[in-house]
C-alpha cells in the first residue's frame, strides 16, 4: 500500500461563529482528542525540561485550554512570560497577566519572539509554502526551542477516528479530525518542510500508537541524546548534549529542588564545564536555561565564568586549551584532605591527572580518573566566614 501524501483541506470549524453550538461541541471533542493522544501531558512533562523561566508563546491557542492546563499543573504560573496567539480574541478564562496576539500566525512578527514556542495541532493546517515561510520568519526570531503535536499521518489513525464514534464526537470532529490526519505529518517531516534543518537546529521525532506526531526542535546546535521519561523515585530526566559535546542530564526531581546548603565532606560539591568554545557555551546555558555568566579574573591564561541563578553561582565555566581533550562537564567532590583523599583514590585504582599543586586553586583541588575513564576533582572547601 503506498504512503498516503499530504493534502491540507479546508476545516469545518473554520466557518462557524465562534459561538456556534457545532463549534462549542468540537472544541469539547478536541480537548477529548488532546487527553488520548496525551498531547498535554507531553507539553507538561516537556517544557520544564527545556525552559527556566523564560518566555512561551503558544501558536493557535484557540480556547486556551493548554495554558490553562500547565498553570494547573504548575508547569507555568500567572506571572509566567507565556502569550497566546492566535485570530480569536483571548478566552474570558485567560489570566489577565498573560499577553494574546490576535494574529495570523503567517503575519505576526517572529523577530520579538524568544524563549519557547508551543505548537499543537495547529501547523498541519498550513500548506508546505505557508510551512516554508513560518520557518524562516522562526530562523531570523529569537526562539530556542520549539515543542510541536501534531497528527502522525497514518490511515490507522483514520480508523481509530470512526472508533471516536463511540465516544459521542459530533459530525464537525469527525470530519476535520479526519482532515488534521490527512494533513499531518510523519517522522522529521515537519521540521524539514520548516526549513530548520539547513540552519543549525536539531530534533527529536516520535510518533504515538494514538496518532501523534512529537517534536522537540532545539537551535544553538544541542542534541537530545534520549527524550525526557519519568524514573522511579528520582522524577523525569533527559539525556543532552551540548554544541561542544559535553553531555549532561536535564532533571525535574519528583519531590522538588532540595534547598541549597553546604555540601557535607564526601558528597558533591560543585560542577564545572570545560570547554574550548566558552562564547557559544555562555551562549547556549544564558539563552536555554536562563543562567547569567559572570568572568571572575583568574589570571591571563583561561577565561572562567560563573553561572548564576538568582544572583547565586550554581555552576562554574573553564575555558579549555588542550585541544585534545574533549569538552565535558566534570563533577567536584567536597573532601577533608585534598592530599590524603589523593593517596587513596591512586591507590584503590584512579588515574591521577593533576596532584595538588599550590600553583593550581591554591592547592586545594586534584583532578582523576576513575577506573572507568569517567574525570573527577577533589576539593577542599570551606565557606568564607561573614
Amino acid at each position: 500500500m503506498s504512503m498516503m501524501q499530504r493534502t491540507v483541506q479546508p476545516e469545518i470549524l473554520d466557518t462557524l461563529a465562534h459561538d456556534d453550538p457545532a463549534a462549542l461541541a468540537n472544541r469539547r471533542d478536541l480537548r477529548l482528542y488532546n487527553r488520548l493522544m496525551g498531547n498535554f501531558k507531553w507539553m507538561a512533562s516537556t517544557l520544564p525540561m527545556v525552559s527556566s523561566g523564560d518566555p512561551v508563546i503558544e501558536l493557535g491557542a484557540g480556547d486556551g485550554s493548554l495554558g490553562l492546563y500547565l498553570l494547573r499543573q504548575g508547569i507555568v504560573n500567572r506571572k509566567s512570560p507565556y502569550t497566546g496567539v492566535d485570530l480569536w480574541d483571548a478566552p474570558i478564562q485567560w489570566p489577565k497577566d498573560w499577553p494574546w496576539l490576535k494574529k495570523d500566525l503567517l503575519t505576526i512578527d517572529y523577530s520579538a519572539l524568544k524563549g519557547t514556542l508551543l505548537a499543537n495541532l495547529i501547523l498541519h493546517q498550513f500548506t508546505e509554502q505557508e510551512l516554508i515561510l513560518i520557518g524562516k520568519k522562526i530562523e531570523q526570531s529569537g526562539l530556542h526551542t520549539l515543542l510541536i503535536t501534531e497528527p502522525a499521518r497514518r490511515r490507522r489513525h483514520l480508523w481509530q477516528v470512526w472508533l471516536s464514534l463511540l465516544l459521542g464526537i459530533n459530525h464537525v470532529s469527525l470530519h476535520d479530525a479526519r482532515v488534521s490526519i490527512r494533513g499531518g505529518f510523519r517522522q522529521k517531516e515537519l521540521f524539514h518542510l520548516l526549513g530548520l534543518s539547513r540552519s543549525g537546529w536539531d530534533v527529536h521525532w516520535e510518533e504515538t500508537f494514538m496518532g501523534a506526531n512529537r517534536l522537540i526542535c532545539t537551535a544553538a546546535g544541542g542534541e537530545i541524546l534520549e527524550p525526557a521519561r519519568e524514573m522511579p523515585e528520582r522524577g523525569t530526566l533527559a539525556f543532552v548534549r551540548d554544541p561542544q559535546e559535553a553531555v549532561f542530564i536535564l532533571a525535574k526531581s519528583s519531590t522538588g529542588d532540595p534547598v541549597d546548603t553546604l555540601p557535607p565532606v564526601n558528597s558533591w560539591l560543585w560542577n564545572e564545564l570545560w570547554t574550548h568554545d566558552i562564547e557559544a557555551a555562555k551562549e547556549l546555558y544564558e539563552n536555554v536555561f536562563g543562567y547569567t555568566p559572570e568572568k571572575v579574573e583568574t589570571g591571563p591564561n583561561r577565561a572562567y565564568y560563573l553561572l548564576k541563578k538568582n544572583d547565586e553561582a550554581v555552576a562554574g565555566m573553564l575555558e579549555l586549551l588542550e585541544k585534545d581533550v574533549r569538552p565535558h562537564w566534570v563533577p567536584f567532590i567536597r573532601v577533608k584532605d585534598v592530599r590524603s583523599a589523593f593517596e587513596k583514590a591512586v591507590e584503590l585504582g584512579a588515574n591521577p591527572l593533576i596532584e595538588p599543586n599550590p600553583d593550581v586553586r591554591r592547592g586545594m583541588i586534584a583532578l582523576l580518573q576513575g577506573p572507568t575513564g569517567e574525570p573527577f576533582v577533589i576539593q577542599m572547601f570551606e565557606p568564607a566566614s561573614e
